[in-house]
């Protein structure tokens, strides 16, 4: 099932029933993730693996989330430090694609910072 399919049933699913999905195979067993600060591969933690929970419940039909740091870190019950950590590692190991939006290169003396956005790999979560 392609990235498409998956964002076309989960735009159903959460009109109509107000809840997202996150593939079966993400429980059935451990994931491993690449600890940036450590330099080394670990099972991943709960931290990780509820951000990446949030960005799920929080992806488009694209497959795109964009919350803040901020928000991940509220919405999340944890501090903003580890929001981006964990964000750090879980894009190191290939669960999600970080693009920094940036800036307003045009005005350089009037910078607008804009949140991440996070592409989920879908294909990842279903190894």
């Amino acid at each position: 099932m392609g990235n498409n399919e998956i964002g076309i049933e989960a735009k159903i699913i959460r009109k109509e029933y107000g809840f997202f999905m996150s593939p079966n195979s993400w429980y059935d067993k451990s994931h491993t993730v690449y600890d940036v600060r450590d330099e080394k591969f670990r099972e991943m933690n709960v931290y990780e693996a509820h951000i990446l929970g949030y960005l799920l419940r929080c992806c488009n039909n694209g497959g795109s989330a964009f919350p803040s740091y901020s928000k991940i870190a509220q919405c999340c019950r944890i501090s903003r430090r580890t929001a981006i950590r964990s964000i750090t590692n879980l894009e190191h190991s290939g669960y999600i694609t970080k693009k920094n939006r940036g800036y307003n290169k045009e005005n350089q003396s009037e910078i607008r910072r804009y949140s991440n956005v996070y592409v989920v790999n879908w294909e990842k979560l279903e190894e």
